[in-house]
């Protein structure tokens, strides 16, 4: 964890929806900025990347063939996101002007001189860099430190935003050092054993790690935002029909009951989808945001579910209650000028009258047949889905234990091999001994003879 900072597992469950971020300027175009960008821009088709860097031989190679460094699978990347999101660029002040987020990349070199020489870090381009920030950007930024730098460098672009920053202008300042190893940078950014994102101990700091945490995956961040929306939107239909002023009548009833209802089939739709999208999230700790994410709209929709049928249901009553008052009213109505109009055109009104209620009543009852027909639909596509991944892991625990079995084999095989080796181990260390032992018998044997001839 950075000093003065906190992880992004530090921050609140809940917090207010933000707006997803769909600019980058990523400032140095070097060996960190360079590969970062071109997997955000490969990873993310939806987000614009520029690099920016004050080299314009730099970035003439950048947008060239021939790169100034080489990197496994860097080109490759370059090549399919140039020109479509990713952009290298001289001009410091336009991307940085139009972008959500910046990332300061620039070089740290050892100091050549002065307190710390040959030791220290040398952070004159970080906080040169700082500075053009705060003189450029109109509007708040999101500006994230990836530089190899020391402990308390962040504090230190922090300090230089907060004196110069502009009136109504407060930018927000991360931590997201890169773990990258000169050779495989491509693969650490894209399997990471780790990322460390850390923030601001505020609100906006903390609101800041989440919008680059979310981020990380599109797919995720706009599946919660559409949730949100239609959210809001079921919510707003159930108001509607709490209100008599915009339910006045059966066909607004209807209306308001389809709106719901079309909100709730895309609410489960797009639990399904978020529920699919778990295996894509990288992180416990963002998978774990994504869980809970997911159980407080699934909570949220059974409760909207159930607040829209009372709803509906008192709207009901208070229709029909009204059409009876207006039937009476109109019968005493009726009765006024019994003698000028007769009995049956009193008869016909409310043989009519009662024919409209029927219609309305069966017209009601058919909706509801129809949402219990498409609840019982999705129960068998969600069930249909469960089946499938069901068969997956019986396939996939088949295909385990036959690999078990395979391994057992082979480890049986293998066992009987170290038997033979050892029993031959034994036998070459028996005919050992007894080779030395028919050697020393034959030297014992033929110094006895030549001492005995000797001796005669």
């Amino acid at each position: 964890r950075a000093a003065g900072m906190s992880t992004s597992g530090d921050a609140q469950a809940t917090r207010p929806p933000h707006q997803p971020i769909r600019r980058i300027c990523c400032i140095g175009a070097g060996y960190v900025g360079v590969p970062s960008s071109a997997v955000i821009a490969s990873k993310c088709p939806d987000i614009d990347v520029t690099v920016v860097d004050i080299s314009a031989a730099k970035v003439a190679a950048w947008n060239s063939d021939r790169h100034p460094l080489y990197e496994p699978g860097l080109s490759e990347l370059i090549s399919q996101t140039r020109g479509v999101n990713l952009h290298f660029s001289c001009d410091m002040i336009g991307p940085l002007e139009g972008a959500d987020l910046v990332f300061i990349c620039v070089n740290t070199p050892t100091k050549a001189y002065g307190l710390g020489q040959g030791k220290a870090a040398d952070l004159t381009t970080l906080e040169a860099a700082a500075r053009h920030i705060v003189r450029t950007a109109s509007q708040p930024k999101i500006v994230v430190e990836k530089s190899t730098v020391p402990v308390r460098a962040a504090e230190s672009i922090c300090t230089i935003l907060r004196a110069n920053e502009r009136p109504g202008v407060r930018h927000t300042v991360l931590s997201n050092p890169e773990f990258l190893a000169e050779g495989s940078a491509v693969q650490d950014l894209l399997r990471p054993d780790r990322v460390l994102i850390g923030g601001e101990r505020t609100d906006e700091g903390q609101e800041a790690v989440q919008r680059l945490v979310s981020d990380g995956n599109p797919r995720v961040s706009q599946t919660l935002e559409e949730l949100v929306r239609q959210d809001a939107r079921l919510k707003e239909a159930i108001a509607d029909l709490r209100c008599p002023e915009a339910c006045r009548s059966q066909r607004d009833l209807a209306s308001l009951e389809s709106v719901g209802r079309e909100c709730l089939r895309e609410i489960r739709r797009l639990l399904r989808q978020l529920d699919g999208l778990l295996d894509a999230v990288e992180g416990d700790a963002e998978r774990a945001r994504v869980e809970r994410e997911a159980r407080n709209c699934q909570r949220s929709l059974q409760a909207s579910q159930e607040a829209m049928r009372e709803a509906a249901l008192q709207r009901k009553q208070a229709l029909q209650e009204a059409e009876r008052v207006d039937l009476l009213r109109s019968d005493g109505a009726d009765g006024g000028v019994g003698e000028v109009q007769g009995d049956d055109g009193v008869a016909r009104r409310r043989v009519r009258q009662r024919e409209e209620t029927a219609a309305a009543a069966a017209s009601h009852v058919t909706q509801s047949l129809l949402l219990l027909s498409n609840q019982l639909a999705e129960q068998v596509e969600a069930s249909s889905e469960t089946a499938n991944r069901l068969l997956r892991s019986s396939e996939q625990l088949t295909e385990t234990g036959e690999e078990l079995k395979s391994m057992t084999g082979h480890i049986s095989t293998a066992k009987r091999l170290l038997t033979r080796l050892s029993r031959r181990d034994f036998t070459d260390k028996v005919l050992i001994f007894l080779a030395f032992v028919f050697f020393f018998s034959t030297c014992a044997y033929i110094v006895k003879k030549r001492t005995i001839g000797v001796t005669v």
